[in-house]
Parts: structure tokens; C-alpha cells; sequence
């Protein structure tokens, strides 16, 4: 069952192009279905960023697909993550997939940057070379203040 709405065409009813709400024609939409967002210059729909038709509805891509041309192939992916054989992204090598389907850091040590009001998601960690430097520096700082 589609969620097309219908136009008048002379004696026939036509389904709305999959992003119309509303339609006058079949190249004019008047509104549009949810998560699609309206071109007044063009009285077109195009579906929002991360979303693909689905049977006249639009549907979330996969979890960290940033584009998608349909539920099982990803054109592009979110932030860490990379289109992987079987067509869905996968956190790159490094990273790991949180609650929010984000890829987030992967931190052995230390974390250098947070994200989220909670600051529970590390998104960069500190090199062992950065670690090594740090740790020089606060030996070198003991030094000197010991006699």
C-alpha cells in the first residue's frame, strides 16, 4: 500500500511524485511528506539529508549513513565511518558505534576531546607519542622542583 496522494488529469487520477503531500500535477507539489522539504522555486520536494523513499514515505537511512539510495545500500557515511563491502557504513578502524549509532573514539589512554552535554563521547584520543611527551615533560618538571 502506497502513501501517494492523487491529482486530477483530466478523467484519470495520477499519484503525486514519492515526496509530495499535495500535488497539482505530476511535476507540482504543493506540500510534502514528512522528513522532505519543500523547493518554492522549482514547487518540487526532495527528500531531507539521511533519508530515501520507501514505499511513498521516507525512511531513515542505516545507522551512520549520512546518504542512502535505499535501506541496504549507503552512498555516504557519517563522521569515523566508511561504506564497507556489503554496502552499510562501519565505524572505521579505531572507533566503535555508541547508542546513538555515532562513531566515537576508541580511546587505550587519554581522551583529548568530548562531545555531548555529558561529555561521556570521546572523539579524539591522545597519541602514545603525545602520552610519551607528556610524561617526559612531568619528569623533567619534578625534576625540578625536588633538590
Amino acid at each position: 500500500m502506497h502513501n501517494y496522494l492523487y491529482y486530477l488529469y483530466s478523467t484519470t487520477c495520477n499519484a503525486c511524485t514519492n515526496q509530495c503531500a499535495n500535488c497539482t500535477s505530476a511535476s507540482v507539489c504543493t506540500s510534502c511528506v514528512a522528513n522532505a522539504s519543500f523547493n518554492s522555486a522549482t514547487s518540487s520536494c526532495q527528500f531531507n539529508s539521511g533519508y530515501t523513499p520507501v514505499n511513498g514515505a521516507c525512511s531513515q537511512c542505516p545507522s551512520s549513513c549520512a546518504a542512502c539510495s535505499s535501506l541496504t545500500n549507503c552512498l555516504t557515511c557519517n563522521s569515523n565511518a566508511e561504506v564497507s563491502s556489503n554496502g552499510l557504513c562501519s565505524c572505521k578502524s579505531g572507533f566503535s558505534l555508541d547508542s546513538s549509532n555515532n562513531c566515537i573514539a576508541i580511546c587505550n589512554n587519554i581522551c583529548t576531546s568530548l562531545s555531548t552535554s555529558n561529555g561521556q563521547n570521546c572523539t579524539a584520543c591522545i597519541t602514545n607519542a603525545e602520552l610519551s611527551e607528556l610524561l617526559a615533560l612531568a619528569h623533567r618538571m619534578l625534576d625540578m622542583i625536588q633538590p
